[in-house]
């Protein structure tokens, strides 16, 4: 199987593109799977952190999971924004 990233859809379709809709397909499974893992590995974080509080009460890693979901945020936004601009523009 081959590997596309989500930078392959941005290029979008070539004329007489015979294994764009494999590619699309292969494209939105990715998308998908950074949803779920992200949603999987949030409250993980926050379970983790939870059994670790410290005897002040503070989170061993707070910056880290902030830090952490900013990018996870700023990940799925950008490549959904681009997959639906790119799909209403084809």
């Amino acid at each position: 199987m081959t590997h596309f990233s989500h930078h392959d859809y941005l290029e979008g379709p070539k004329r007489g593109d015979a294994d764009w809709p494999s590619r699309r397909a292969s494209l939105v499974r990715g998308l998908k799977l950074h949803v779920q893992v992200f949603l999987l590995a949030a409250p993980l974080l926050l379970m983790i952190n939870w059994i670790t509080l410290g005897d002040d009460g503070g989170w061993w890693s707070v910056l880290i999971l902030q830090i952490w979901a900013a990018a996870a945020g700023l990940h799925v936004l950008g490549v959904s924004t681009e997959f639906a601009r790119n799909r209403s523009a084809h």
